[in-house]
């Protein structure tokens, strides 16, 4: 990730300073992520550079799943006697902005310890991206099997029905839920059995 922040000062407003924020969005440096705030002039711009940061690599994180590897600034507007003051608060504010990020699961996570129940048969499945905002996991809970399935087997398989349909949810589970929707809502009695192998409530 290459990083540009420059400093100017404001043309109405005396003792004001512009601090401009742009970072690259993605690892071929063709897309840029640009932030700009208004501060009291001074030489320490911390303030603001945390929150730049993070919002940055989120970005970059977004367009390309993956945090930064590298980290390249490029600082601007630091007089001889301002070098300790960057390297003493700038820096680690800048380094440590990566660190705070939070990032999802990633698609097809399984969490069947921990967050279980021992006694149940259960687990979480993440099954779709979060191109923004938290993904929010489906809960499983078998409470029969006479198929001899091990855990592994039937989380795979609930995850592949996912992907049948753009959904969170195995695609049978959300033809259903949209079945009794439609007749709930709007038929308000059986539909006809002539379109019992059709998919007409979609």
């Amino acid at each position: 990730m290459v990083v540009r922040i420059d400093v100017n000062k404001d043309a109405l407003t005396k003792g004001l300073s512009v601090i401009g924020f742009l970072a690259s969005c993605n690892f071929q440096l063709t897309r840029w992520y640009s932030r700009c705030t208004l501060q009291n002039s001074g030489p320490n711009i911390t303030v603001c550079l945390k929150v730049c940061m993070k919002d940055a690599v989120s970005k970059l994180q977004a367009c390309n799943g993956q945090l930064p590897a590298r980290l390249i600034v490029y600082r601007d507007s630091i007089g001889d006697g301002h070098m300790k003051m960057v390297v003493n608060f700038e820096v680690p504010q800048i380094l440590s902005a990566p660190d705070e990020s939070l990032q999802n699961p990633l698609v097809g996570t399984v969490i069947d310890t921990e967050a279980t129940r021992p006694e149940w048969y259960d687990f979480f499945l993440s099954s779709q991206l979060a191109h923004q905002g938290t993904v929010n996991p489906t809960y499983y809970n078998m409470v029969y099997d006479d198929n001899g399935f091990k855990p592994d087997h039937i989380q795979h398989l609930t995850y592949k029905m996912c992907h049948s349909d753009p959904c969170d949810v195995p695609a049978p589970c959300q033809y259903a839920n949209k079945l009794t929707f439609l007749v709930g809502q709007s038929i308000h009695r059986e539909p006809s059995l002539a379109l019992a192998d059709k998919l007409f409530y979609l």
